[in-house]
């Protein structure tokens, strides 16, 4: 089967398989660009925790590598007690564009844990536990618990252009 196309004053005649495999190469193209905008978008790549027992103030240091810390930057961090949200602090933007620290007034218990939350504004997180030393049965200090950095998801797009490439080669 051939198709016909006029644009104005240009016409052409081309086979079903060529304009298939016209349309597929095009849905990848776009495909590409689609997925290639989030690839700013990142977790965090490392939190660390230090809790000063006799001033009570727990430090939250994070390294998030960012262009421009005003649109892309730690949006909030959240701090949990023995599984109980104790502070939700929200950011406007990130005070520096690597590694920057806040400090927090914070009454924790011997024996007790204390679970930060940092998520991105553009996506993705990263979680840190502490473990206050203290009573019997508690688990060993540790300064933060190995990372558990959510990744933005990178969209759906992709895995449609596959499909369409895969239907259109099932075709022919």
């Amino acid at each position: 089967m051939r198709y016909s196309i006029k644009i104005g004053c240009l016409s052409c005649s081309i086979s079903s398989t060529s304009c298939m495999a016209a349309l597929g190469l095009v849905s990848l193209i776009v495909a590409l660009c689609l997925t290639a905008a989030p690839a700013g978008a990142h977790s965090p790549s490392d939190l660390s925790l230090a809790y000063n027992q006799t001033e009570g103030e727990l430090t939250v240091t994070i390294t998030h590598e960012v262009a421009d810390p005003a649109t892309h930057y730690i949006k909030e961090v959240q701090i949990s007690i023995d599984g109980k949200t104790v502070h939700t602090i929200l950011y406007a933007r990130q005070p520096f564009a690597t590694t920057f620290s806040y400090t927090y007034p914070l009454q924790v218990q011997a024996g007790s844990s204390i679970d930060v939350n940092a998520p991105c504004v553009l996506g993705g997180s990263i979680r840190r536990t502490l473990f206050i030393p203290g009573s019997a049965g508690s688990p060993p200090t540790k300064p933060g618990t190995p990372a558990s950095a959510t990744k933005a998801a990178s969209g759906i797009v992709p895995v449609l252009g596959l499909a369409f490439l895969l239907l259109w080669r099932r075709e022919r």
